[in-house]
């Protein structure tokens, strides 16, 4: 169905527990196609599982700290997704754990709109992060107006979302 075609589910008869039951039934089918696979929320899943499409292969499933793609060519692929909610300014993106050691070569930030259409996405190099992360404790983290505020070192993805 084109998205265009999109309607929104009415709720307003439902209980708050038939709610989180149609919850449950909409992540059991994202699984069951391969979408989502960490039981957490769907946006860094589907971020994954937009990336790896994008380089015709299948997103690394599991624990696998420092990237979550391998392309074809050996190449090692963090991914870091936003979602903008409505009224939400995400200042950040998720925390990269022992980023001193280089556990990837390349980053690709997806940032959605709040239904989960891509706003942007956009590819980078280890080193261009390592110019733009902040300690913060044990982690860094990529501040959204810090790394992305401008496309300098940045270049745009354009993700299948079909």
């Amino acid at each position: 169905m084109p998205d265009d075609d999109f309607c929104p589910l009415d709720f307003g008869e439902l209980t708050d527990l038939q709610v989180l039951r149609r919850w449950f039934e909409v992540m059991g089918e994202l699984q069951r196609r391969g979408m989502v696979w960490s039981g957490k929320s769907p946006i860094a899943d589907y971020a994954e599982y937009l990336v790896a499409k994008h380089y015709g292969v299948e997103p690394i499933k599991g624990t696998n700290p420092g990237h979550d793609v391998a392309t074809k060519d050996g190449g090692r692929v963090q991914v870091k997704a936003r979602r903008y909610a409505k009224g939400s300014t995400p200042s950040h993106l998720g925390e990269f754990s022992k980023f001193a050691e280089h556990r990837f070569d390349d980053l690709v930030v997806v940032l959605f709109e709040d239904d989960l259409r891509v706003r942007v996405a956009y590819k980078t190099t280890y080193e261009w992060a390592a110019g733009k992360v902040r300690p913060r404790g044990e982690y860094h983290r990529l501040y959204i107006s810090d790394g992305l505020a401008s496309a300098d070192g940045l270049e745009r993805v354009e993700l299948d979302q079909s």
